[in-house]
């Protein structure tokens, strides 16, 4: 199905009520990443009557949509809707130069450009019961559907030994399916102790992937490959607080989370227009994942001191079978994930903060499937069915000071992280020929290397000249060092580092606001590739139209066409490479939004116990 980014995406704004940024999550909250999480909070209108909002978009490359939100309360029911059909086309490239240095010094060139068109609905339904004046229950059904339309183009062109020079195309279209239905059941009980809740939820969501592509090379149909991936997912939680005196509050709870993910890939090798399932290439994957989690919590304050110490145990069921292939594998382990958070206030406007987490990640499906993408006949990307979850260990020390307009936050940060997942280039040992002429095929495989440290220093000033002028900057300087090997290869590595953002805010004569973001993401080194620094800027213009009912926004994403990611990477005695890829290129978008019984949607809100609202270096997702 759709990950949590698209998802996202496709969330109407007016829908959501705020985003808590929780920089140093407690026991209470799955162990899984590797830094802080974004709580998102959907609004939920308790006002008696109809009241809603809705918003259309158009934007450039072409794009448009239409959400919206609807609650209607009456007597001690609530009945609410968030419903939205977008359509979206999303450019981009990518170019790649191998030099081989192992065959002659031959030169390779693939330029890949793609786009993607997307149509997707989606619509949530349900209702609040109030039960009592303590006691709610909500139940609610999700369906998301979206088709999407990808085409890569691919220009090879070679230059051999003897500079005889050979182009190849290859066309890989794509046509893929998305189909997501959740169910959801909520209950809610206040007890008559203020701060006392009790809360049970239920989840199920079943989803389908279906893609389907036709590769040809040089006008030649060569494949026919199908990816039919099926998602099951069953989410059990509950969680009860219990307040303690006035300064003292316990917490206990559990969570059960059971995944299955069942993936049909079909490679049919065409000749002569015959179609041919290729069984070396093609294979059904069948993963697994249970994960039962028990935790418990005390928080308490005395006096300008704050403590709030928990244990989450996390146990683990991981099963992987590849059916065609007749590989089975089986992964259980108990983990304890133990957090403390410390404050203490200096005065009304300074404290300092000191966090500790032990948290976990697990490798997702992509990372896991060992069936590579084909849109490259030569450099392949393939997951790795026996990668390890990775472990870390964080500390931070946190600084907080108010000086009139001008807020002050800082923190100290160091993290230890074994079984690291990385990025591995190598030799498959394999070639292909491309217009009779035979060429290494490469891959990139994730591994898990020994072990990373990770320490820096993140500052975050918010300044407030007046009520029209709002600027606030996030700089994050970090080193990292990993320390592997793999295969007998060594691949440790040292990096220095540091992120940029910057936001401004400012309301222009009219009472037209103007908000600039301006983000650098510095250069990335390890032991195989250098990744250049990434910089982008956002522009919106927004302004609020009959007395705040509507509101009127203009925004460009990328207004430099700068977010492109320029790798190179160096195999000894094999290749020297250079990639530049851009997953999307520079885009524009104009919104209309009218409320009726609405109010605008929050600020963001800002939990500070940690890390802060950075990536402290972080590895690629794969």
């Amino acid at each position: 199905g759709l990950n949590s980014t698209e998802a996202l995406r496709q969330l109407p704004a007016e829908a959501i009520e705020k985003v808590e940024v929780i920089t140093s999550p407690s026991a209470r909250y799955d162990a899984e990443g590797s830094a802080g999480i974004l709580n998102i909070i959907l609004r939920r209108s308790k006002l008696a009557g109809l009241n809603g909002a809705i918003t259309t978009n158009i934007g450039y490359p072409n794009s448009a949509g239409i959400a919206g939100n609807l609650n209607y309360r009456t007597g001690d029911f609530n009945f609410f809707t968030t419903s939205g059909y977008n359509y979206r086309t999303t450019p981009g490239n990518s170019f790649t130069s191998t030099n081989f240095l192992n065959n002659n010094d031959i030169l390779f060139e693939e330029t890949r450009n793609f786009n993607r068109i997307s149509n997707g609905f989606n619509t949530n339904i349900g209702v609040e019961w109030y039960v009592n004046e303590t006691a709610t229950i909500t139940a609610s059904v999700l369906y998301r559907k979206s088709d999407r339309e990808r085409n890569t183009t691919n220009h090879i062109f070679q230059r051999d030994a003897d500079g005889l020079e050979t182009n190849t195309y290859r066309l890989d279209p794509g046509l893929r399916d998305d189909t997501t239905i959740q169910y959801s059941l909520n209950f809610d009980k206040n007890f008559k102790k203020n701060g006392e809740r009790l809360t049970l939820d239920f989840q199920y969501e079943d989803s389908t992937e279906d893609e389907i592509s036709l590769i040809t090379q040089n006008s030649i149909e060569e494949e026919k490959v199908k990816t039919l991936e099926n998602q099951e997912k069953i989410l059990l939680q509950t969680d009860y607080v219990l307040p303690i005196g006035e300064e003292s509050q316990f917490e206990i709870g559990y969570r059960g989370s059971f995944n299955t993910d069942n993936t049909d890939y079909q490679v049919d090798s065409i000749q002569n227009g015959v179609h041919v399932l290729n069984t070396d290439l093609s294979n059904i994957l069948i993963y697994r994942e249970h994960v039962n989690a028990f935790y418990t919590q005390y928080g308490s304050k005395i006096k300008k001191f704050s403590y709030l110490l928990g244990l989450r145990m996390e146990a683990t069921q991981i099963t992987i079978a590849q059916l065609t292939s007749n590989d089975f594998d089986a992964k259980n382990y108990n983990k304890f994930f133990p957090t403390v958070n410390l404050g203490y206030e200096i005065s009304d406007k300074q404290s300092i903060t000191l966090g500790y987490n032990r948290r976990i990640r697990r490798p997702r499906s992509r990372a896991i499937n060992p069936f590579p993408s084909r849109s490259s006949a030569t450099n392949l990307y393939i997951g790795n069915p026996d990668l390890d979850p990775s472990f870390s260990n964080g500390l931070d020390l946190g600084y907080l000071n108010r000086f009139g307009k001008l807020t002050l936050n800082s923190s100290i940060y160091y993290q230890h992280s074994t079984g690291v997942f990385s990025r591995i280039t190598e030799d498959t040992g394999k070639t292909t020929f491309l217009n009779g002429r035979e060429i290494a095929i490469i891959r990139s495989i994730p591994v898990n290397l020994a072990s990373s440290d990770r320490y820096g220093f993140e500052l975050v000033l918010v300044y407030n000249p007046n009520r029209k002028w709002r600027m606030n900057g996030n700089f994050n300087l970090f080193k990292s060092s990993v320390k592997g090997e793999y295969e007998g290869q060594n691949f440790d590595a040292d990096n220095t580092s540091w992120n940029i953002r910057f936001n401004n805010k400012l309301t222009l004569p009219g009472k037209i606001d103007w908000q600039t973001v301006i983000s650098y993401r510095g250069p990335r080194v390890n032991a195989q590739n250098k990744r250049k620094g990434v910089f982008r800027t956002n522009l919106a213009f927004s302004k609020d139209l009959f007395k705040e009912k509507a509101s009127l926004a203009f925004n460009i994403s990328d207004v430099f066409n700068s977010g492109k990611s320029i790798t190179e990477t160096e195999v000894p005695s094999f290749f020297t490479r250079t990639n530049t890829f851009q997953w999307r290129v520079r885009s524009y978008n104009l919104s209309f939004t009218y409320r009726f019984r609405q109010q605008k949607k929050k600020r963001e809100r800002r939990s500070r116990n940690g890390e802060g609202d950075n990536y402290q270096g972080g590895e690629d997702e794969f």
